[in-house]
């Protein structure tokens, strides 16, 4: 598995408003380490969408190519009840 990609989040940033608001330096880092964790595996990377865009084009292609050959049995199919349905007739008349 690969490590997770690090989230670009401004640290010093969130900790000086952490500290503006009343926050002392342990405070803010607990909040900070939390927030960066709990977001942190839930964020796709540009490579990730890129990989399920190749992954869904693929399947994309599989399922046409599924319903291409669907399509090609259907006539088949209907083909043959057409002349198992005008056999029938000429039999029975």
């Amino acid at each position: 598995m690969e490590p997770m990609p690090s989230l670009a989040f401004d640290t010093l940033k969130a900790a000086k408003a952490l500290r503006a608001a009343g926050f002392d330096d342990a405070q803010a880092e607990a909040v900070i380490s939390t927030v960066g964790d709990a977001i942190g595996g839930n964020v796709a990377t540009k490579a990730d969408v890129q990989e399920m865009k190749v992954d869904l084009q693929a399947l994309e292609l599989r399922i046409t190519h599924q319903f291409e050959s669907l399509y090609k049995h259907l006539w088949a199919l209907s083909a043959g009840i057409v002349t198992a349905v005008v056999a029938l007739i000429k039999l029975l008349s």
